[in-house]
């Protein structure tokens, strides 16, 4: 827990979620997107990133246990992680990997506690609709 909770380790996961971000928004000029080297080179990569993103909620779910089904942040993460694997070899699917670019989310506390407000007023917003 030490290990993977440390600021330093989660700042170096929250750096590597933005190349991967970066990395994914590169391949969609078409100069790089119609040439099969770079492709693989950034499909390598990309496996290497979700590899590392692995090994990350593994930890986290060694850590927390099943008390991680609790946070719907890490869970978030880990669904992320896991649909990516599960949507890897579906060419189709490829543009639901910039989801993992939204575990940015679940990193930088201003942007959770706009989420969490968001989802705080969404109710009394649905209410105010229906009323008009």
């Amino acid at each position: 827990g030490k290990i993977i909770n440390d600021h330093r380790v989660q700042n170096f996961v929250l750096f590597l979620i933005l190349i991967n971000a970066g990395m994914m928004g590169v391949a969609t000029f078409p100069p790089i997107k119609n040439d099969p080297d770079v492709i693989a080179k950034l499909e390598l990569v990309d496996k290497v990133f979700l590899v590392i993103f692995t090994i990350e909620s593994s930890m986290q779910l060694i850590y927390h246990g099943y008390t991680l089904f609790k946070d719907g942040f890490l869970v978030f993460d880990v669904l992320i992680v896991v649909t990516s694997w599960a949507l890897e070899g579906a060419q189709v699917f490829r543009a639901f990997r910039i989801f993992r670019a939204m575990r940015l989310i679940t990193r930088i506390e201003t942007l959770k506690n706009l989420v969490l407000a968001l989802f705080a007023v969404f109710p009394k917003m649905t209410a105010i609709f229906m009323l008009l």
